[in-house]
């Protein structure tokens, strides 16, 4: 559902952020409250983090922040892979990835070691 979301935020608007084309919705179901994908997983554990830093609370301008952050994702991604789930490690460093480009500050601070 997050891709949707992003979707629909990141669609081209009109003057007064109107969709330059209508956006709808439909045959999207309702998930009972038992749904197993409502529930973190094993594999979800450890990630905290917003997929997109600008919905995360924590202060990711601040070098040592955005570097702990990146840190315990990259941890996640090396447990993950130990243990046999690729294509879930991948994900994981992926976002490793970004989280490590999407703070200026901390690109300059890397840069100068």
């Amino acid at each position: 559902m997050p891709c949707v979301v992003r979707a629909i935020e990141n669609f081209p608007t009109a003057s007064g952020d109107v969709p330059t084309s209508p956006i709808n919705i439909s045959a999207c179901g309702v998930l009972s409250p038992d749904d197993p994908s409502l529930v973190a997983s094993e594999t979800t554990v450890g990630d905290d983090y917003e997929d997109y830093p600008e919905d995360d609370d924590s202060d990711v301008q601040n070098p040592e922040v955005a570097l702990d952050i990146a840190r315990k994702i990259r941890e996640l991604g090396n447990k993950l892979f130990k243990d046999g789930q690729i294509e879930l490690a991948l994900k994981t460093y992926l976002s490793e990835y970004f989280c490590k480009h999407f703070s200026p500050a901390l690109l300059t601070k890397c840069q100068n070691r």
